[in-house]
């Protein structure tokens, strides 16, 4: 599927826990080094550990906490595509 719409992607969202054996942040880093172009990447979490907050930041991706409102989210992807436009 990425390799079929990898010109289309403009961003990635994940959650920071996911099953298996990849959190979030490392499946974001998985799927940017595949494509040929940066895409952005938000962290959707309800962890507020300040050593997952780091963490996710030194990845250089976004975060939002959940519950996710519209209007945060809205928020945080205009945030991100003007930094990515930087």
């Amino acid at each position: 599927m990425l390799n079929k719409n990898a010109d289309s992607l403009d961003i990635i969202i994940s959650d920071l826990r996911l099953a298996g054996t990849l959190d979030g942040v490392q499946a974001i880093e998985k799927l940017q080094a595949t494509l040929k172009n940066h895409v952005p990447g938000i962290i959707l979490t309800g962890d507020t550990s300040p050593d997952r907050l780091k963490y996710i930041e030194e990845a250089g991706l976004s975060v939002i906490h959940k519950p996710v409102k519209s209007d945060s989210l809205a928020e945080i992807l205009n945030e991100t595509f003007r930094k990515d436009l930087h």
